[in-house]
């Protein structure tokens, strides 16, 4: 042997250890595919079982989630039927009549299975995303106490619930959180403990290992003399999809639910389902994954879709990827236009039109939303101190786009956050007095949300396949756009500022005999148009003005414009009343919520202990 092919060997042996390579890890190499691929979960079920069909009820169309509006309920803190504390599946039921006449047609449910942590203190933060068992239902959502609050009984009323929605023609769809289970789901104690064949169900090293995943390097928690993968916390271990069985038993799982009746789902976290040895994040292995999942949704008969959770900003490229071939999601959130919409309200500012996306493939679709459940931004309400000037153009904005709305509950009211910190504040109580103050209000957020809702329901042509065509202003304040399909056009204009906008001249208009018939704002205002450009005489502070061009007889369905606008704080803060009380623990360093639990409240004035 040469010397210099000696040395080339001798660096490739000391190279190729530290480039990723697979390491043989308590019996399974990391990287390796492992487990039997003739697996059949004990759950097992297949389309053909399906029942409590929406097909089954009402005719559906192929691609009814395109043209559909969201309501995005978290179970938990929606409405409670036996005022044990903790909304429930029979309150949900019973508030469909609300949901469908303010111009919701489909409901996306927050985590309903058994999980680990499990409360129902308004306090207590139970997110369900810490889940035990996928095919159990949580058991505080039955709407019953006692002996009678199992699982089983809160499926049959989860089974009531889908029932009644689709009876209503609303859709529902569920959230399913494939990456992770809890610590005390039984497939991770036979995976830590060897039993069942379940070891590699999860990913396990024998040393402490820290993998990149955007969130965390501190990511492998010790078992024993072993060493677990877990992206998001040590109580939520990561499954290993690697592994044939898991990908089954999870594909079944999603097919157990869809065959209760449920019409599509959420699912959670996508983008950190599959690492490999150079990526921890949106890797090829992981939208393979997705392909096969949504090539068993396309068997059902009755259509389902699934919309997916990829937390990607300012990189679309990477977000669309979750397209697929049009063989992937259906629908994917973007986290861009809603985040845009508020900075630019907050910011008087026209930004949001940087960021409005809907070039899109057939057959896929964007979900917008302007909050949720986590650390995505605060509600409306807060985040506008109570303005219902500034509620109504954030929401208007968001509804008057080709996408598809998610509205968060509560969000339709301007509710405010809860006074807590951390995630537990957006998950307050539906505040149900203010629903009922706002529906006697002809301005409030929940009639402009109600008129533009149905608006969409009445167009869905225009909201799901319309072009949206932007155009330009002479002033730096107002914002525009046309949205139009071969038979329709309406015009939409946005006066960001928090004064009156006079002499508007648009430009770039290209619909040469306009017939403006003003849905939304001021009908007095004066509108011309002719030469490319349109022109109108003022717009009031942070006002939207909605115009018919083409195709649309309807007028007036919604003004809140006022020329002497003064802000003004009109949705009450969201508080709970504590069970416990808390004094300051360090006093000179206290930082508002720094508190530390002292026991019970005995009276107004004193506490035990």
């Amino acid at each position: 042997m040469k010397k210099h092919h000696f040395i080339f060997i001798l660096i490739l042996g000391i190279l190729l250890p530290s480039c990723g390579s697979p390491k043989k890890i308590q019996g399974y190499e990391l990287f390796e595919y492992t487990g039997d691929a003739s697996y059949k979960s004990p759950c097992d079920v297949n389309q053909e079982n399906a029942q409590n069909q929406y097909k089954d009820i009402k005719d559906i169309e192929d691609l009814w989630w395109e043209k559909t509006n969201f309501y995005h309920i978290w179970v938990k803190s929606f409405k409670d039927s036996n005022d044990d504390g903790c909304g429930d599946f029979p309150g949900i039921e019973a508030e469909l009549d609300y949901i469908k006449d303010t111009g919701f047609t489909g409901i996306w449910l927050s985590p309903i299975f058994e999980c680990s942590y499990k409360s129902k203190k308004e306090t207590d933060n139970m997110h369900g995303y810490d889940t035990t068992d996928f095919y159990k239902v949580n058991s505080f959502f039955s709407g019953q106490n006692g002996t009678e609050e199992t699982s089983e009984n809160a499926e049959k009323a989860l089974i009531s619930l889908i029932n009644a929605c689709h009876k209503k023609e609303i859709k529902i769809i569920f959230d399913f959180v494939p990456n992770h289970t809890s610590s005390k789901n039984q497939w991770f104690l036979d995976s830590a403990s060897d039993k069942n064949n379940k070891r590699s169900w999860y990913i396990w090293s024998d040393k402490k290992l820290s993998w990149d995943n955007s969130m965390n390097k501190n990511n492998f928690y010790s078992n024993g003399s072993s060493y677990y993968y877990a992206a998001f916390s040590s109580g939520m271990p990561d499954l290993n999809f690697r592994n044939y069985e898991v990908r089954e038993e999870m594909k079944n799982v999603v097919r157990y639910w869809l065959n209760k009746g449920f019409d599509g789902l959420r699912v959670d976290a996508v983008r950190y389902l599959i690492e490999n040895s150079s990526k921890a994040y949106d890797t090829q292995e992981t939208h393979d994954f997705f392909k096969e999942l949504r090539a068993e949704i396309n068997k059902y008969s009755s259509p389902k879709f699934m919309v997916c959770e990829a937390w990607i900003e300012n990189n679309q490229k990477d977000l669309k990827k979750y397209w697929g071939n049009q063989d992937e999601f259906n629908m994917i959130f973007d986290f861009n236009q809603g985040k845009k919409i508020n900075e630019s309200v907050t910011n008087q500012s026209t930004s949001f039109t940087s960021k409005i996306e809907t070039e899109r493939p057939s057959s896929s679709s964007f979900g917008i939303f302007l909050g949720n459940h986590d650390e995505y931004q605060n509600r409306l309400g807060s985040l506008y101190s109570g303005d219902y000037k500034k509620i109504n153009l954030a929401s208007a904005i968001s509804l008057l786009r080709p996408c598809v709305p998610f509205i968060y509950y509560g969000q339709e009211l301007g509710q405010k956050n809860l006074l807590v910190q951390g995630d537990l504040r957006l998950r307050g109580k539906f505040n149900w007095n203010l629903k009922d103050t706002q529906q006697k209000e002809i301005t409030s957020p929940l009639a402009l949300n109600k008129a533009l809702l149905n608006f969409r329901n009445q167009n869905t042509d225009l909201f799901s396949s319309g072009k949206l065509k932007l155009l330009s202003s002479n002033s730096p304040k107002i914002a525009s756009y046309t949205i139009s399909t071969e038979n329709k056009e309406i015009l939409c204009v946005f006066n960001m500022s928090s004064t009156t906008t006079e002499n508007i001249e648009l430009s770039n208009y290209q619909n040469d005999q306009p017939t403006f018939s003003c849905l939304i704002g001021d009908s007095s205002s004066t509108i011309t148009a002719g030469e490319g450009k349109i022109k109108i005489d003022k717009i009031a502070p942070y006002s939207v003005r909605v115009y018919s061009t083409k195709g649309i007889e309807e007028k007036n369905i919604f003004t809140d414009e006022d020329y002497n606008y003064t802000s003004s704080d009109k949705i009450p803060d969201n508080v709970f009343i504590p069970e416990e009380m808390y004094i300051r623990g360090n006093f000179n360093y206290w930082g508002g919520y720094l508190m530390e639990k002292t026991g019970k409240v005995t009276t107004g004035f004193s506490c035990v202990n």
